[in-house]
């Protein structure tokens, strides 16, 4: 990572709205920082206390809501996958088993189903091409 900025022939001035603007010649050279992602929440911290103004709305408040609903729903099918396929199961009480074999049987069930269809169809179109 790089956390210094090379900088030559560059200017700073100040607007009179008390805004600080920076400006480059061409014979520049920028090294540009990169930050870790606290840094950059820290950065935006300092902005809010200091100008009053919020960057994050209520929309975006909210869809950072909606990924951490999303996220906690993820991690929760990731856990049931691997219950369905018989890992991390010795700590379930017998309630939740029989629930993952109800689950397993159907799903077996339709697989059988559809495998028998696909058979079908295949022992159909063989004995057209026979005849």
């Amino acid at each position: 990572m790089v956390n210094e900025m090379k900088q030559t022939n560059k200017a700073k001035s100040n607007t009179s709205s008390g805004r600080m603007h920076e400006y480059c010649s061409p014979s520049t050279t920028y090294v540009v920082p990169v930050y870790p992602a606290l840094l950059v929440v820290d950065l935006l911290d300092k902005y809010h206390k200091q100008s009053g103004k919020r960057l994050w709305d209520a929309k975006h408040e909210n869809l950072s809501n909606e990924i951490d609903r999303i996220k906690k729903e993820n991690e929760s099918m990731q856990i049931e996958l691997r219950h369905l396929k018989g890992q991390d199961i010795s700590s379930l009480p017998h309630k939740e088993l029989m629930a993952i074999e109800e689950a397993l049987d159907t799903g077996l069930a339709a697989v059988r189903k559809k495998q028998e269809k696909i058979l079908d169809e295949e022992f159909k179109h063989l004995q057209f091409v026979l005849v």
